[in-house]
């Protein structure tokens, strides 16, 4: 029983499993002790689909920790990177954006039909 416990994993496994956690092609073919030709020739989807797993696993955890409000900075990098989100001033300005979006919507409750600019 003991050897089962001692005996690597599968090479496809492997290549998979470190190329998920970030690994490069030739740190994979170094740790395998196989050429970086091999890797490429012989592991090329198993690398592919672990980098993906991997990337897939992190964006998970962010979107979940975005979408549950209790960590701002994730919240704040999710719309960013994905909803196309920029830092345009001084934190500063914020409060003076927010009276001028204020200000025009409250204008055009007022006058729905007028479409002249503030």
């Amino acid at each position: 029983m003991q050897e089962l416990l001692n005996t690597p994993p599968d090479p496809q496994v492997r290549v998979e499993q470190l190329a998920r956690c970030g690994a490069t092609q030739e740190d994979i073919a170094a740790e395998l002790q196989i050429s970086l030709e091999c890797i490429q020739d012989q592991f090329q989807r198993e690398f592919e689909r672990g980098q993906a797993m991997g990337r897939n696993m992190v964006v998970e955890k962010l979107f979940h920790n975005a979408a549950s409000g209790s960590n701002m900075a994730a919240s704040a990098l999710w719309v960013k990177a994905r909803c196309g989100w920029r830092d345009t001033g001084s934190a500063s300005s914020f409060p003076n954006v927010i009276y001028s979006i204020l200000d025009v919507s409250q204008r055009s409750d007022a006058n729905p039909n007028d479409q002249t600019q503030p």
